[in-house]
């Protein structure tokens, strides 16, 4: 098997390639993972004659080779499971010549949407304000916001009776999709808030959808889902009640916010789940986030 080196300035990782393996970013084998789930990076890599979609570090935690190089490049170093490794990141340079382009323009185009974002967040002195739970606070900085943001992680589990649960995660990320965008807009209307449009990774969604379908027709008990949005910051949970889904029609969960920080549950934002074309729209309110990452400030 031939091995992998990526470096940076603070330090390296480096990891063994292999032609498959498990991917504990998109949860399923590498090979299954296409240039449409990778945003147009490289579904497999061509090195030494050999051709790789695996890599596996030495934590024993393996990955796509491009999601995981994609997370050194723009995240950290460190490994996405356990956090062994150094921090920073490594630079394009350091990737294998035949795979540089994709990345640099996979960053440019991280940077278009960034740019884009601002359009929509930064108010007139640059900084986003919070709601009124937290009016006596400083406002957050808009570039503060946006790596606040990127940090955020939904998880759901799916429960099949009293002892089998599934968990899958995925990072969230800004969505302008049209449909998506319209389905935001409907729910401002009904709570009052500007809310702002999220996705997940594809794969997250696809497993999700299939062993919900797999439960429900194999199993005997009911099949109960419970959405969290996880962060480093926040010191109450932020999450959906555990509910029966039906894998026929279109289901709107909410996402509150409920615990020793507030006196009632607080609406954080809302989702749909539709099984058939195995979508999940999420829409955030984005003073609720400032708020809460405020209290973990």
């Amino acid at each position: 098997m031939a091995m992998t080196r990526w470096h940076g300035p603070h330090g390296s990782v480096e990891g063994q390639l292999r032609e498959a393996g498990h991917c504990h970013i998109f949860h399923e084998n590498s090979l299954q993972v296409s240039e449409s789930d990778l945003s147009g990076l490289p579904a497999t890599w061509c090195v030494e004659s050999g051709n790789y979609s695996c890599v596996e570090l030495a934590c024993g935690h393996s990955f796509h080779v491009s999601a995981l190089a994609w997370h050194c490049v723009h995240r950290d170093m460190r490994c996405p499971m356990c956090r062994r490794g150094q921090v920073g990141q490594i630079s394009v340079d350091s990737l294998p010549e035949n795979v540089r382009k994709a990345f640099c323009r996979r960053l440019e185009d991280a940077d278009v949407d960034t740019e884009d974002e601002g359009i929509e967040l930064v108010e007139s002195d640059g900084s986003v304000g919070v709601s009124d739970l937290e009016s006596d606070t400083e406002p957050i900085a808009y570039e503060d916001y946006v790596t606040l943001e990127r940090l955020l992680r939904m998880v759901v589990e799916v429960r099949s009776g009293a002892h089998e649960v599934f968990v899958y995660e995925s990072p969230v990320r800004l969505d302008d999709s049209v449909d998506t965008m319209r389905a935001a807009m409907s729910w401002s209307h009904d709570t009052s808030h500007s809310m702002r449009c999220f996705r997940v990774q594809q794969s997250f969604t696809r497993h999700m959808c299939s062993k919900i379908a797999s439960r429900a027709c194999c199993s005997a008990h009911p099949v109960f889902v419970k959405f969290s949005l996880i962060h480093p910051l926040f010191r109450c949970g932020v999450e959906s009640l555990c509910v029966e889904l039906s894998t026929s029609r279109e289901s709107a969960i909410e996402l509150v916010c409920c615990g020793a920080c507030h006196t009632a549950p607080l609406t954080v934002g809302k989702l749909h789940v539709n099984h058939a074309s195995r979508m999940l729209r999420l829409a955030l309110e984005p003073s609720m986030l400032v708020s809460l990452w405020h209290q973990g400030l």
